[in-house]
């Protein structure tokens, strides 16, 4: 059985503790960076995700993004907003981001989750998380 980019979590147990697979289980290439995501949903309090690089090219964190980002509990349901990775980590914005190198964010009650890249004044998207 293979898995897409776009895998649905599995909920397991009374906190919804679920993994995703990156890119590495899909076909497609680390074109520039490949990102894996673990969820944490919680009944009384925000939902985290674990994003973790996993392959492919460093990035400055300056130029890497995360949607899906809530700033304080509670939350409406799918209210969110999108921060820059050295927002939400102890990476400052000139640090290049390499293969384990990973975040825990704070997410809202959000659908999905994903690691955008701005560069060349355009934003693309490297991943996304399914966190239902």
């Amino acid at each position: 059985m293979t898995f897409t980019r776009r895998q649905t979590l599995h909920l397991m147990g009374g906190v919804g503790l679920a993994g995703v697979a990156g890119c590495l289980d899909s076909p497609r290439s680390c074109d520039p960076a490949c990102f894996e995501g673990e969820y944490q949903g919680w009944d009384d309090a925000l939902n985290q995700m674990t994003i973790t690089h996993v392959g492919g090219e460093g990035l400055p964190a300056r130029e890497l993004f995360v949607s899906g980002v809530a700033d304080e509990y509670p939350i409406a349901p799918g209210e969110s907003c999108t921060r820059p990775w050295y927002k939400i980590s102890n990476f400052n914005s000139y640090d290049v981001i390499e293969e384990g190198d990973s975040i825990d964010a704070d997410v809202g009650f959000v659908d999905t989750v994903e690691v955008l890249w701005r560069h060349n004044g355009e934003m693309e998207q490297l991943e996304e998380f399914v966190t239902e």
